[in-house]
């Protein structure tokens, strides 16, 4: 009897494991994912982990390159979880790789963003950013939300998803506090990347002070 009872148990497990296994998978799929043309992703789909601001101001990027250059970013989707709060404002910022060793470096542009109702297994949000006017000539930038947990600011209830799967190749993304100086959070042990990606447009034409383009 002990032996049918143990194996009732572990068949109950399994069945639960893989439901909730399911369950995971299918909620990572809410939101805008940036899967339309041009979209780019170095996440695996499935976000096990959340990265929090803990204090002050903090900064989250992921580096996403185009699939040809040069382009322009039309569009960046991150995924949050919560913990409960229900509304949060942050700036989408990007910046070029053109920092230390490959690192974000110069700030090409953001524009102040709000999510409401970010679910506690993640949900998706797409911003349109073809306004920012951001060409990438070659390499790729580095994408993300700058927000701060300083009162009466509730974002403290706020992750953005990470994908800590060993299965995932390693991307590179960093967190900074200023914007400034930059820690690598793509590393062994800690995630393998972030839940942030992109849509990126071909253009021949990339605007300069003598070169006007008209965008679409």
């Amino acid at each position: 009897i002990r032996g049918d009872w143990e194996f009732c148990m572990r068949k109950i497990l399994a069945t639960v494991l893989a439901g909730l296994a399911v369950y995971s998978q299918l909620y990572a799929q809410t939101g805008d994912r940036c899967e339309g043309a041009g979209g780019v992703h170095v996440d695996g789909g499935i976000y096990e982990n959340g990265h929090q601001c803990v204090q002050g101001d903090c900064y989250f990027v992921q580096l996403l390159t185009p699939i040809s250059h040069p382009s322009r970013l039309t569009k960046a989707c991150i995924c949050w979880m919560t913990v409960g709060g229900t509304s949060q404002s942050y700036d989408l910022v990007v910046f070029d790789d053109d920092g230390i060793d490959g690192q974000p470096g110069t700030r090409l542009g953001s524009k102040a963003v709000t999510l409401t109702e970010a679910a506690s297994y993640g949900d998706y949000y797409g911003y349109a950013c073809a306004d920012l006017n951001i060409f990438v000539q070659s390499g790729g930038v580095y994408i993300g939300p700058s927000w701060s947990t300083l009162p009466p600011n509730p974002s403290a209830d706020f992750f953005v998803c990470s994908d800590i799967s060993g299965s995932t190749p390693l991307a590179e993304a960093y967190q900074s506090n200023s914007g400034n100086s930059w820690t690598d959070l793509s590393r062994p042990g800690s995630i393998s990347a972030l839940g942030i990606r992109a849509e990126f447009e071909h253009s021949e034409c990339v605007p300069s002070e003598t070169t006007a383009c008209l965008l679409a």
